[in-house]
């Protein structure tokens, strides 16, 4: 799973719009391409998530949107 994948993913369990995400700042030559893979963890120490990617990112926005005003005003 790419972090597009995630920004688009949280776009779509936001409000139901798919968007692409804008990354700024200068092209590196070589870019930084990032996965979010758990397949090593699986491998080596025998772990299994309990919970998809689709529900952890609902729970998370979930959290945010209850939370959000004290967050706001926290210095």
């Amino acid at each position: 799973t790419s972090i597009t994948d995630v920004a688009t993913e949280l776009s779509w369990l936001y409000d139901g719009e798919r968007r692409t995400p804008i990354f700024r700042g200068d092209p590196r030559s070589k870019p930084a391409i990032k996965y979010l893979e758990i397949e090593r963890a699986r491998l080596d120490l025998g772990w299994v998530p309990e919970t998809s990617l689709a529900d952890g990112l609902r729970a998370t926005l979930d959290w945010y949107a209850d939370h959000w005003e004290k967050l706001r005003h926290a210095s």
